[in-house]
């Protein structure tokens, strides 16, 4: 999917080529929220407002964040929003936009910043926002480019942006004898054949020491860990799992029989593949997902990493799909709200539990601890609000949905996102927040006051109309009425295929006891209120 995506070799969002029209709207590949109706990014604009009022109204260190803002429109409509509230205008020290298109950096420039020039600094590049000389607008391609400090109050927006983020499908399947009886012997992996009788019995001081400074969590694969070490890949793997997380070492190897038969299910990744000649079609795609002989690596941990992963464990032809860098993305924006877990942040070079690949380095996040939690962050995507992902991996082309493996590098590639899943890592993360939600997109939408805004629209229009200041006729004004009824209401829209329905919204905000008597605070568009 990264490949796909954002390759810099012809990515579907980091081509350079040069094309009539981009990705978004009713002449590209598809629509989202912002592009419908404008209501949606101001009632976001609205919902930051409202945090930073619960959170005691900070007049410095308040910063946001978009990750993937496409054209840029949300961010405009929300820092349009953001301008009627000028103690939180002043307060907004910097806007950073995580990117990785030129062509979108350009036209997010265009539009959020209109002729100031786009420069170069050390994160990537920044100019002067539109909406006020004072604003910097601030563009890089990996958030960890984007400053961590215990003094801010970062606010997020992640609009249809974990949909793109690579994932791993698995299934559980009962091996037959032989092919246990040969996976005892030698592992077919994604790195190749590994025999596992060249596994060293024990592990000194040494070994296990020098395995915890690799971390493999950060970055290092399986091969160059085994290399380093002189030992199987199997070997590392296990051991590895097995300081990580103790009390499941055991559930990641397959059980045996007192004959020495391997019993139970296990997990097989799903791999794309090239599809053998024999079977290839004209204007068919050239790939396939097929199962995995054999364990893999990412099989034999990633899916004991939780116990929503492992409940289905024992049931044949079960499929999960797995994010690790969505996990480790939710991971990040908690740290950077509440603070890193005192917890790893005391454990230094000890092996810590693989949950996802981390996204900063360990020194950063063993400083990073905030004295007062602030910021929220607010997901929007679609995906199921309380299960586990399966077969959701799909490609969309020119608004249909199409094999994820056509065209590759010209077809959007998509999969739905495990909102438990980012819920789990964020709270894990930090002792600093909370997590709200999912809620269905059109409940967020009816309680942050849609219907009311997109009322307060029609009738400006038609006072405008009526006082001859616009210059339109009674046509023109009946379409823009039409224009913005179907818009907000195609946003609530809850019919089985509806974006009020398939859209969910989840919120991480900072954690704060309730007082005594009194109930938990909720943030707004999630059943909670504010006073002004």
């Amino acid at each position: 999917m990264r490949q796909c995506l954002t390759s810099d070799l012809g990515g579907y969002y980091t081509s350079t080529a040069l094309s009539d029209s981009d990705q978004f709207g009713s002449k590209g590949d598809f629509v989202t929220s912002p592009e419908i109706s404008q209501i949606f990014g101001e009632l976001i604009g609205v919902w930051i407002v409202a945090e930073w009022i619960a959170q005691g109204r900070k007049t410095e260190g308040v910063c946001l964040m978009e990750m993937g803002p496409g054209r840029g429109t949300l961010m405009d409509d929300v820092l349009r929003t953001v301008r009627n509230f000028p103690p939180l205008a002043k307060a907004i020290e910097a806007v950073y936009l995580v990117e990785a298109s030129q062509n979108l950096r350009l036209a997010q420039h265009k539009l959020l910043c209109g002729d100031t020039p786009l420069l170069r600094n050390d994160l990537g590049f920044e100019s002067t926002s539109k909406h006020s000389k004072d604003l910097r607008i601030i563009w890089t391609e990996d958030i960890r480019f984007v400053p961590r400090t215990t003094d801010k109050a970062p606010f997020i927006i992640a609009h249809e942006f974990f949909d793109a983020l690579p994932i791993h499908v698995f299934q559980s399947v009962l091996p037959n004898p032989q092919q246990a009886d040969n996976a005892a012997q030698s592992q077919s992996t994604a790195l190749g054949q590994v025999d596992s009788t060249a596994s060293s019995p024990g592990w000194t001081k040494d070994e296990i020491a020098r395995l915890a400074q690799l971390r493999v969590d950060q970055g290092l694969n399986w091969e160059e860990v085994a290399k380093q070490l002189q030992r199987s890949i199997l070997d590392v793997r296990a051991k590895y799992y097995e300081l990580s997380m103790p009390n499941k070492a055991s559930e990641a190897v397959p059980r045996r029989s007192a004959s020495g038969k391997s019993q139970g299910n296990q997990w097989r990744e799903l791999v794309v593949s090239p599809k053998p000649p024999h079977r290839l079609k004209e204007d068919e795609p050239e790939f396939e997902l097929t199962k995995s002989r054999a364990g893999t690596p990412h099989s034999m941990y990633l899916p004991e990493t939780s116990a929503r992963y492992r409940a289905l464990k024992d049931i044949d032809g079960a499929t999960i799909e797995i994010s690790p860098e969505s996990q480790a993305y939710a991971r990040d924006f908690a740290i950077r709200l509440g603070g890193l877990n005192p917890q790893e942040a005391t454990k230094g070079s000890a092996v810590t539990p693989v949950t996802a690949r981390t996204v900063s380095s360990a020194p950063s996040e063993e400083a990073f601890l905030k004295r007062e939690p602030s910021g929220a962050a607010l997901i929007i995507d679609y995906g199921p609000a309380s299960t586990i992902p399966a077969n959701s991996l799909r490609g969309i082309k020119q608004h249909r949905r199409v094999s994820p493996f056509l065209s590759p590098g010209t077809t959007d590639v998509s999969a739905d996102v495990d909102f438990l899943a980012l819920a789990e890592s964020a709270i894990n993360a930090s002792p600093g927040v909370e997590v709200h939600g999912p809620v269905e997109q059109g409940r967020f939408l009816t309680a942050m006051g849609i219907e009311e805004r997109a009322a307060q629209l029609v009738k400006q229009a038609v006072d405008r109309e009526r006082g001859g200041s616009t210059g339109q006729d009674k046509a023109e004004l009946t379409e823009l009425v039409k224009r913005i009824e179907s818009g907000w209401k195609r946003l609530v829209d809850r019919g089985p295929q509806g974006m009020g329905r398939l859209y969910q919204v989840m919120a991480i905000t900072p954690y704060k006891p309730a007082k005594e008597g009194q109930p938990r605070r909720r943030p707004v568009g999630f059943g909670g209120d504010i006073t002004v």
